[in-house]
């Protein structure tokens, strides 16, 4: 091989090596913003659930003063939860559909009162049954 074909040939080596190089940094940022972005954005802001919440263990009920809502309370201390935590649910009595309508961490108290057929005040949050919940992560 003569000494231009060998320029030429180190020349090219040397640009696929950049390449590559470059091709590696742009796949490994491009993971990171993805990862940034699933995590802030789905974890963090929009899809925090209230459907796969510890189970507990049954504290008490309270019942609305017309007998449609039934509040189901539980303390959760085990499982995926580090700490106490109060659940509490909302059992429509007529259509008998069951939601999570109360999530709260670090705490092992529960108080409920009604203060009408569809607003519930508990441990100090104002909740209307019908459309609101109250989880500690959304705040």
């Amino acid at each position: 091989m003569d000494q231009r074909s060998l320029e030429k040939k180190c020349k090219f080596n040397e640009r696929v090596i950049l390449f590559t190089f470059l091709l590696t940094i742009a796949t490994l940022i491009a993971i990171w913003i993805s990862t940034f972005k699933y995590y802030y954005n789905e974890i963090k802001c929009n899809n925090v659930t209230m459907e796969k919440l510890p189970i507990g263990s049954f504290q008490e009920e309270y019942k609305s003063p017309s007998k449609k809502y039934t509040i189901n309370s539980y303390i959760c201390s085990s499982g995926g939860v580090p700490d106490w935590a109060v659940r509490c649910e909302v059992v429509n009595n007529i259509s008998g559909e069951v939601r999570n309508i109360y999530w709260d961490y670090k705490i092992k108290s529960i108080d409920v009162k009604w203060i009408n057929d569809h607003i519930v005040l508990i441990n100090g949050h104002k909740i209307d049954v019908k459309n609101e919940v109250y989880d500690w992560r959304k705040i």
